[in-house]
């Protein structure tokens, strides 16, 4: 610096400007033409001047290069200084760039401006300007403010959707892609609450889950969410919770349809006949499993149809494959509408099907299934070339539990079953003769006696029940 900064009075020290020297804020006073007369040395550092550079500069210099936060040019005129000037009257909180020549880049600082009045004439004689930098705070806003915009695109780009909602549920922000998927506008979606959207759950277990997720800070569940036109569609939902602006809640919502039709659909192919669509292997012995526990809980029959079609092989070998294939798609449409909506009808392999019939007070019911069955094929099939066929079936009926109360001896005595209709002459059916064998009187066969315990309680426990699976 090369401002002498004494006294007028040789020898003094200018107290006044050594006090101002050690504040960290900038001070700049202007006489009455806003010409600058003395600073401090905040206001050299922050600006980047020497006082002997600023002095006689006024504030609408084009030299300050001063600039709205907006970017825009800031008029030397509009400063607060100069404003003060004309008011007599204080501005304060007033934001601004001014050029740094050091620095090569503009330095933000907050400007008070207050007039200085003669205490006698009331005429104002100068003005001085405090001014904080705040340079490191405006980078961090616009750090932020980047970060936010950055943040912003992510989330309106993004195919997921996602909400903003304050504690009390209710809807702040949307992205375009939730307003997609609901068919809701942004406009209306900000109109409503979690739980208008959430067509299972109660707005009590709605607000016990943000509530869980306050105490946690974040929580990933499924849901079922309701679109404008009352459709419904599976999410999943990743929310997280902060308490900024008074607690609010981020929450990614992922459509799970396409997910949840692949699921259907891998379940559907391991479950289900590609040919015949009807249920397979694999679910009719879950479905014939259900039905003889739900027997053994009611007391009611299970009625086991093993049905085999005659004269099937003459028509592949004579017609072709594909008219089998024609044969077997047919005979599962006909029979389906022949058997009540919680009957199973599944294709077991080859021409072999098992119908499985529960809940039955009788066997009669049971013998009325097996006769539909069979009229259903009395009509001659139509063939993919136009021509016909006439085909037959033999049916083996078992009894659960009188014939058997394990699946596989079930299935084993209805397969004998049909084997006795067909030695009578086919397209009939028989039940089967086999009866369940009761460990109370029946032979004793494989039997277990105190000196077969081997002092293991779980394995000689196991003992009796494995002896009457093998009898």
């Amino acid at each position: 610096m090369t401002t002498n900064k004494c006294s007028p009075v040789a020898g003094t020290p200018d107290y006044k400007q050594l006090i101002l020297d050690t504040l960290p804020l900038g001070v700049v006073v202007q006489d009455s033409d806003g010409k600058i007369v003395s600073v401090n040395a905040s206001a050299e550092r922050i600006l980047g001047l020497s006082q002997d550079q600023m002095r006689g500069l006024r504030s609408v210099d084009p030299a300050w290069h001063a600039v709205h936060e907006d970017g825009s040019a800031f008029p030397g005129d509009a400063h607060p200084a100069m404003q003060a000037l004309r008011s007599r009257q204080p501005v304060q909180g007033v934001v601004m760039g001014v050029f740094n020549p050091q620095s090569a880049r503009h330095c933000w600082i907050r400007v008070d401006a207050t007039p200085i009045s003669d205490p006698v004439t009331g005429q104002v004689q100068a003005v001085y300007a405090v001014f904080q930098d705040i340079s490191e705070q405006k980078q961090v806003e616009q750090e932020l403010r980047a970060r936010d915009a950055e943040f912003r695109t992510a989330v309106q780009s993004s195919s997921d959707g996602f909400w903003i909602a304050n504690l009390q549920g209710q809807l702040l922000e949307v992205n375009a892609a939730y307003s997609q998927l609901s068919g809701y506008s942004q406009d209306e979606l900000r109109q409503l609450r979690i739980d208008d959207l959430d067509p299972y759950d109660t707005p009590e277990e709605v607000a016990a889950r943000m509530q869980r997720i306050v105490r946690t800070g974040h929580e990933r569940f499924s849901a079922v969410h309701r679109a404008k036109d009352g459709h419904r569609w599976p999410v999943e939902v990743v929310a997280t919770y902060s308490q900024m602006g008074g607690g609010r809640f981020f929450c990614f919502i992922k459509d799970l349809t396409e997910q949840q039709r692949s699921a259907e659909l891998i379940w559907h192919q391991a479950n289900f006949d590609r040919l015949t669509d009807l249920p397979n292997r694999a679910l009719f012995f879950d479905r014939l499993s259900q039905e003889c526990s739900a027997a053994r809980r009611s007391g009611k029959l299970v009625a086991l149809l093993f049905a085999d079609l005659d004269a099937f092989k003459a028509v592949n070998d004579r017609y072709g494959h594909d008219a089998g294939d024609a044969v077997l798609q047919t005979v599962a449409s006909r029979w389906l509408v022949c058997v009540r909506g919680t009957d199973t009808i599944a294709r077991l392999g080859g021409d072999e099907f098992a119908i499985i019939v529960g809940n039955l007070d009788s066997t009669r019911e049971a013998s009325t299934i097996a006769n539909k069955i069979i009229r259903a094929l009395a009509e001659d099939l139509v063939l993919p070339q136009g021509e016909s066929c006439h085909i037959g079936v033999s049916i083996g009926v078992a009894i659960y539990p009188d014939n058997a109360l394990e699946m596989d001896s079930l299935l084993s005595a209805a397969d004998q079953a049909m084997y006795l209709a067909k030695a009578a002459g086919k397209n009939r059916y028989a039940f089967s003769d086999t009866r369940t064998v009761s460990t109370a009187a029946g032979p004793q066969w494989i039997a277990f006696t105190d000196a077969h315990l081997i002092g293991v309680a779980v394995l000689d426990d196991q003992q009796p029940q494995k002896a009457r699976q093998v009898k």
